[in-house]
């Protein structure tokens, strides 16, 4: 008799351990959800993808630069430089930002500051006399593929910690192209938007840089030639 009822009492012992561990598994399961809802969705998702409905823009165009409460303008053209054979494509966007003594003398008026900006600096040529920092916002292209994104600058002054260059890896990037096939590059063009972590350099926190570009100049910058650049 008492064989039986220690065989009994063994059977709910382990079977109440069965279900403490059905329990606490599911526990933890749900717990484990509920992490992964907590998480922060990604609110800039990146993309490359063709739009056929994007108007072709001009070689000159507008480059946006602000953050998500405040934004500027800024004059700025378009390079690139394409590869037939492997069917890829680098794509450059160029502009200036005037030192900091010389943006505090701009009007306030948004109109007349984007015109004191423009006449500054023409973007299109290299400046044989100008203070401040040349921008440049550099996509490498692939088929579908984005092999590179960086925005490499170069300043009069010792603007970077000490340096007059330094090179920023863009890994925040939605970009808008009208074709994939790069062999007639002047058929190129598009938008993009970036996020840059340490700001661009033009306004206060000024992480979000949108343009558009059109393929039309065959000559880009290259990194050395930035870096060695005499003003």
């Amino acid at each position: 008799m008492k064989q039986i009822f220690f065989f009994i009492l063994t059977l709910m012992l382990l079977g109440c351990n069965d279900s403490d561990k059905k329990l606490d598994k599911n526990l933890k399961e749900v717990f484990e959800k509920s992490k992964e809802e907590k998480k922060p969705r990604d609110k800039f998702p990146t993309y490359i993808k063709i739009d056929t409905f994007y108007t072709k823009p001009s070689h000159f165009n507008d480059l946006i630069v602000g953050n998500s409460k405040v934004s500027d303008s800024l004059s700025s053209a378009c390079s690139c430089d394409n590869n037939v054979k492997n069917n890829s494509i680098k794509i450059q966007i160029k502009t200036a930002i005037p030192t900091k003594n010389k943006l505090n003398t701009l009007p306030k008026d948004h109109v007349d500051r984007y015109n004191k900006l423009k006449g500054l600096y023409t973007p299109s040529l290299n400046p044989l006399s100008f203070e401040g920092q040349l921008k440049y916002i550099n996509f490498e292209l692939k088929d579908s593929t984005v092999l590179k994104a960086n925005v490499i600058s170069r300043s009069t002054e010792l603007e970077y910690n000490g340096k007059d260059f330094k090179k920023d890896t863009v890994n925040q990037y939605q970009i808008k192209i009208s074709r994939f096939k790069y062999h007639n590059a002047s058929r190129v063009y598009g938008e993009f938007k970036i996020i840059v972590q340490e700001g661009f350099g033009f306004n206060p926190n000024d992480t979000i840089i949108r343009g558009s570009f059109q393929c039309m100049n065959w000559k880009i910058n290259e990194e050395e030639s930035i870096k060695n650049y005499k003003f």
